[in-house]
């Protein structure tokens, strides 16, 4: 996983490796910032984190 963004949800966070089931075919909300992408075997960079406003809160799917 890489953080891609300046993010309080990121800060601090180096890359790292982990062994996981990547996300397909996403479609994101328009207003998503994409904070993580991760690498899948073919050397694709997926979307693994992202955040939005949900109205009075914060939705941060990691």
């Amino acid at each position: 996983m890489t953080p891609v963004q300046d993010h309080p949800v990121t800060a601090d966070i180096a890359p790292f490796a982990v062994t996981d089931e990547h996300y397909g075919d996403l479609a994101l909300h328009p207003e998503a910032i994409i904070l993580a992408q991760g690498r899948m075997g073919e050397g694709v960079d997926h979307p693994v984190g992202w955040a939005r406003d949900g109205g009075d809160s914060g939705i941060v799917p990691v």
